[in-house]
């Protein structure tokens, strides 16, 4: 069930599947206005973190009107390889043409503004096949739940990544499910523990490299979809935990939030280096059932 590379993952021509989705932002305390921003249109996903001082959600809100606008333009069944490959690229023009525009608005403003983007299109493929197509830059995450099976479709663009090509999939697993550091790392795990949210990719810089992923999707899958402030303070297998729990996606999304809201008050100890981190918060319920 892992993440394939979209030249690998050629799969729907019929529209059998309908996504039924859900969403909620939550601004952190302290902060005047919640720097995260998202989308949920019929086949269009994004998700958005402002990541530079006070003006990310700029950034944020910025990328997500222009990523909403483009992605009404894709098309929503293929017939050919070559379709299913130009949606692909369009993914990719997408986040490049929104990194632009942050970037323009950004030589405007008093200081420089980035934001991580991911954006992700449901479509019927020329096999016939229902797919989840994705174009992310930063640490924006997408996580699939596949009957008992948890898995982040989506590996963050930041220094583990960068430091651990070959395997970073397994580093950023055994992180995402660490309390303290301290108890559970080695010391060379914990230096870079500490750096887990130093990303590398963001749009606003001009130099968007987005990274592509394909999945293709079943009939009771259900996507979830995370800022930071979400799976910083909660690890895989407490968010797993909450959306097996909830009985509908707007339960799902309010108990992953609330689960993470909490986190944020406790105190966490830092000669252990704990994970919470107050931050906005933003999370995403897509369920694909038939039609």
């Amino acid at each position: 069930m892992s993440p394939q590379s979209p030249e690998q993952n050629i799969a729907p021509p019929k529209k059998e599947f309908f996504a039924r989705g859900e969403a909620f932002s939550h601004k952190c305390e302290g902060r005047p206005i919640n720097q995260d921003a998202y989308f949920l249109y019929k086949d269009n996903q994004g998700i958005f973190d402002g990541v530079t001082g006070s003006l990310g959600e700029i950034a944020a809100q910025t990328a997500s009107d222009v990523c909403k606008n483009k992605m009404g333009h894709l098309p929503t069944i293929t017939t050919t390889k070559q379709e299913t490959q130009q949606v692909y690229a369009g993914l990719r023009k997408i986040l490049k043409i929104a990194d632009k525009e942050v970037y323009k608005k950004s030589t405007k403003l008093p200081e420089p503004i980035n934001a991580t983007a991911l954006i992700s299109h449901l479509f019927i493929n020329h096999e016939g096949q229902l797919e989840d197509s994705i174009a992310n830059s930063g640490d924006t995450r997408v996580y699939l739940l596949r009957g008992d099976n948890f898995v982040q479709l989506t590996i963050d663009d930041g220094v583990i990544k960068k430091e651990n090509p070959n395997n970073v999939r397994e580093i950023q697993k055994k992180f995402s499910n660490v309390h303290y550091a301290k108890l559970e790392l080695s010391q060379k795990e914990q230096e870079l523990f500490r750096k887990r949210n130093l990303i590398i990719s963001c749009v606003g810089d001009g130099k968007c490299k987005p990274t592509l992923y394909s999945m293709i999707l079943k009939e009771g899958d259900i996507l979830f979809f995370s800022t930071d402030g979400v799976h910083d303070n909660l690890t895989d297998n407490e968010l797993e935990n909450a959306i097996k729990e909830g009985k509908s996606a707007q339960e799902i999304v309010m108990m992953a939030l609330e689960r993470s809201r909490k986190q944020d008050k406790i105190e966490t100890r830092k000669d252990l280096k704990g994970r919470a981190k107050n931050d906005d918060k933003t999370c995403m319920i897509v369920e694909i059932t038939k039609a």
